[in-house]
C-alpha cells in the first residue's frame, strides 16, 4: 500500500498539539510524506519544499532516532512513545533513518517481534488524523 500526503491548508493544531508534534518529521511545514509498506514495517519518505525544510526534516528524524534508541534503563526500542500522535510510532519500535533528496526516509519496524501489520495500521491511522497546515 502507498499513501502520499502533502502538508497544506489552513487548519492549525492547538498549542498543545504543536508542542507534542514539534519533533515529528512528518509535520514539517511544506513537507510531502509518502508511506510505503516494507518488509517487517513501514517507511516514511519525507521531502520538504525548501532547503530550510529539508534541514528541519533531517534534524527531526535524527532527534526521533536519538530519543528512541535507548531509554532510561538503557534498553533499545522501549521508549515511552514520546510522540503519540506522530505517524512515526516510537513505542516498541526500531527506527532507521537515511537522508534522501529533500529530506529523510524513516523505516520503522517493531522491536518486540510484534506483527508489522499492527504498526502499519497505527501509523496510517495517525497519518490520516494529522491536521492540515
Amino acid at each position: 500500500m502507498f499513501l502520499l500526503l502533502t502538508a497544506c491548508g489552513t487548519d492549525e493544531p492547538s498549542d498543545g498539539q504543536a508542542a507534542k508534534m514539534r519533533n515529528c518529521p512528518v509535520t514539517v511545514p511544506g513537507a510531502d510524506v509518502a508511506a510505503t509498506d516494507v518488509e517487517r514495517g513501514i517507511r516514511f519518505d519525507v521531502r520538504a519544499d525548501s532547503a530550510e525544510g529539508e534541514a528541519e526534516v533531517r534534524r527531526r528524524a535524527r532527534e526521533v532516532v536519538a530519543r528512541t534508541s535507548t531509554t532510561r534503563s538503557g534498553r533499545a526500542g522501549k521508549s515511552g512513545g514520546f510522540m503519540r500522535r506522530c505517524p512515526v510510532v516510537t513505542q516498541d519500535t526500531r527506527i532507521a533513518v537515511v537522508e534522501i533528496d529533500g529530506g529523510a526516509a524513516l523505516t520503522v519496524t517493531p522491536s518486540n517481534g510484534a506483527d508489522p501489520s499492527v504498526l502499519r495500521e497505527e501509523s496510517r491511522a495517525r497519518l490520516a488524523r494529522l491536521p492540515t497546515r
